[in-house]
């Protein structure tokens, strides 16, 4: 089955885009049934029934075809007039190209730092996996291309908190990746786009050009909470009120008694919204759901979706899966945990991991879900200490009495991981001399 065949089969299952998200959201349409088709769950909650999502608009499974042939023109409407200066790099440069017409090497100084800036970003881009970028200058040229002009539509030079910041290349890249591997071969005749309408969602030559929408939307109102200084701040403020409503005892000792600053370490998941947590396969599983969700919830007072809702709840449970560790250690293994968080199998190199922390088990289904079900009991705080209660003692596996531990934190297995940690940190201290 191809995933045009998924695509027909998912659209004839399900008979409103709602109907499909609360599917993904509940895991009944997931990635292990033959007709799951990640683009399609995308591309409708992103693009073609974005502006629809509104709770008092009718939802219908009706693909919009008109609006991705939209989206398609824009972009290609942006393409003319930001073309990216290509022929102003060093002509040693893999990505040089010859000087095009449209382009004014004398009015394009700031054009030119901005594209030096993504291409150092983008050779380096996923480097465990060098043949999806580093080795394919196509991908490369067209990210670079695709995030080139988002740059130059998102820039305020009177505002140094707008634009591109570092990151955005891996959100970019995972996007494309993830409609890469369901695209269409080249060379499809026309007549199989006007027997299977729903292949105009998998045309090879407009996957960039779709993930520059899908990033577009993502980005609405991920870049000014998250990239902005001053409201990452606030952003982290409100994690650290929620992350001390669902357990008190943990964070304290992470903030008062190791005085570790949480944005220290938050800026990296909020930014790259969990890919270095999680690995690039874990992610899109949560994406997937994240998308979902945020479509399901979309306010009658916005045309844009809130993606990054979830994104604090998830984080909670993620760091509460450490508690056992983070509680018998010190700053520096703490805070190293926290900046490369030590899940099993992470389809990304474990590098340098001098502590050997204990690698821990996540269940992305189980984790999306329970951070939905805090989230809607966040507003009942007799409902949300009760629940996250639980919740924190079941992904920690340890009893809490109020603010203080159980006597079961302090049991055998507990002294020996501590003794085993210091003992670790011991060695590659004399190692390092």
């Amino acid at each position: 089955m191809d995933f045009v065949e998924k695509a027909e089969k998912t659209l004839a299952t399900y008979s409103t885009t709602r109907d499909l998200c609360s599917a993904v959201v509940s895991n009944e349409y997931n990635p292990g049934l033959p007709h799951f088709t990640r683009s399609l769950v995308w591309k409708l909650t992103l693009i073609t029934e974005y502006f629809k999502s509104k709770p008092h608009l009718p939802s219908s499974m009706k693909v919009d075809y008109s609006v991705l042939t939209q989206t398609r023109n824009t972009y290609q409407k942006y393409s003319e007039k930001y073309p990216v200066p290509w022929s102003l790099l060093q002509q040693n440069d893999e990505f040089y190209q010859e000087q095009d017409a449209s382009v004014d090497p004398l009015s394009n100084t700031d054009d030119l730092a901005k594209l030096q800036t993504l291409v150092t970003d983008c050779k380096r881009l996923f480097p465990s996996y060098p043949n999806l970028f580093i080795k394919d200058k196509e991908n490369s040229r067209n990210i670079i291309t695709s995030l080139f002009i988002w740059w130059k539509l998102n820039d305020d030079v009177n505002d140094t908190n707008s634009g591109y910041r570092q990151g955005m290349h891996e959100i970019f890249g995972l996007i494309m990746i993830s409609l890469i591997k369901e695209q269409l071969p080249q060379g499809k005749p026309e007549q199989f786009y006007t027997k299977h309408p729903v292949a105009q969602l998998y045309g090879p030559k407009f996957t960039h050009i779709d993930s520059f929408t899908i990033f577009n939307r993502m980005m609405y109102k991920l870049a000014p909470s998250f990239f902005q200084e001053d409201n990452f701040i606030q952003e982290s403020i409100k994690f650290d009120i929620l992350f001390h409503n669902c357990d008190r005892y943990h964070h304290q000792y992470l903030t008062k008694t190791l005085k570790i600053d949480s944005s220290i370490w938050l800026i990296r998941y909020y930014r790259l919204l969990l890919i270095r947590e999680l690995g690039l396969s874990s992610t899109v599983l949560t994406w997937d759901k994240i998308f979902a969700f945020s479509y399901l919830h979309k306010t009658k007072d916005s045309n844009h979706i809130e993606f990054a809702f979830l994104i604090p709840y998830i984080v909670v449970l993620l760091i509460t899966k450490l508690k056992p560790q983070t509680l018998a250690s010190e700053y520096d293994q703490v805070l190293y945990m926290l900046l490369h968080y030590p899940i099993k199998h992470r389809n990304e190199e474990n590098k340098d991991d001098h502590y050997h922390f204990k690698p821990v088990v996540v269940d992305i289904n189980q984790l999306v879900t329970d951070a939905i079900t805090l989230s809607n009991t966040v507003d009942n705080a007799e409902a949300f200490s009760r629940l996250s209660k639980k919740v924190i003692e079941r992904y920690s596996g340890l009893k809490l009495d109020g603010s203080k531990p159980n006597h079961s934190i302090m049991s055998s297995d507990f002294l020996k991981n501590r003794l085993e940690l210091r003992l670790n940190k011991k060695v590659k201290q004399l190692m390092e001399k």
